[in-house]
């Protein structure tokens, strides 16, 4: 019996089913009774409109990121196997061979599986963040500047902390769906290695450096917001910047911002024109830069 037939024989063990479903059964019932007695404390306390704003914005900022994660994943993911060299033949010994058959076996498990269940850690992550969003929504300026960017204290409070928040989870979006959409053209031949030498195909290295460029723009952003965050930095002395952060932190942090954006333009350039020897030698650059800036 030759290995795809296997994998198409295979099947999920009715126990393994049954303990699942009990799992799944317990840890919603635990859930339901911890919310359920904090329902209860908040409801003798004569807050029960507290509780529920909490639980509503939770819900909300779990439904957000989990759309977000899962479309961004779900992107690299199908970008990567609707561009896939089908014709290609793997060669007998190629370890690939067994996943591109796991893979055909079980497509609509992955396509479907892979950006829920991702985006169900996002959305996790998100609805851990709802005041940060809650904040940010109903955030007001506060009438006094910083002494340094002249921002209102405001920005400082309710909007820096939501930028960051979101320009990161962008960024680890981003990454995974890179991450997922590199594997899927390894395994299918999209990328592969002959010795010394890597060939790529043109939808793998359009995509890629496309989800790299992003990935680099947001790093960008990541590192200007962070020289923001020098202002509600605690020091030894005092809390805001200091002499260091003026001369050398926040400059470091700008230099390596506009350096993040710079090496991004040279990735959307190799999506076209298929010369990674710029995109090499400027991200090379860029990390001796953030050795000796950072």
């Amino acid at each position: 019996m030759s290995s795809s037939s296997q994998v198409s024989q295979r099947r999920v063990s009715p126990v393994s089913i049954a303990v699942g479903i009990l799992a799944a059964i317990l840890f919603a019932l635990l859930s339901a009774a911890g919310v359920y007695t904090d329902w209860l404390w908040f409801t003798q306390l004569g807050y029960a409109s507290v509780f529920t704003t909490q639980i509503m914005g939770q819900v909300i900022a779990f439904s957000i990121g989990f759309a977000i994660m899962a479309t961004v994943v779900a992107l690299g993911l199908m970008l990567a196997w609707r561009t896939r060299p089908i014709y290609l033949r793997m060669p007998e010994e190629s370890p690939f061979q067994a996943y591109q058959q796991l893979l055909e076996g079980l497509r609509k498990v992955v396509m479907l599986g892979v950006p829920a269940l991702i985006g169900l850690g996002g959305g996790l992550v998100a609805a851990r963040e709802w005041q940060t969003a809650a904040l940010w929504l109903h955030g007001e300026d506060f009438g006094t500047t910083d002494a340094h960017f002249g921002f209102d204290v405001g920005f400082y409070v309710f909007d820096l902390p939501f930028l960051t928040f979101g320009v990161g989870f962008l960024s680890g979006a981003v990454f995974l769906a890179a991450l997922i959409n590199l594997g899927v053209h390894v395994i299918y031949g999209g990328i592969r290695f002959n010795g010394r030498d890597i060939s790529i195909s043109k939808p793998a290295r359009i995509q890629l450096s496309l989800l790299v460029a992003v990935y680099l723009v947001l790093q960008g952003g990541s590192l200007w917001l962070d020289q923001y965050s020098t202002v509600v930095t605690t020091g030894s002395l005092f809390t805001g910047v200091n002499y260091t952060d003026a001369n050398a932190v926040i400059p470091g942090l700008q230099i390596l911002a506009l350096i993040s954006v710079a090496v991004a333009v040279t990735f959307l350039i190799t999506a076209f024109i298929a010369r990674w020897r710029i995109a090499i030698i400027s991200t090379a650059l860029m990390v001796a830069s953030s050795l000796v800036l950072g």
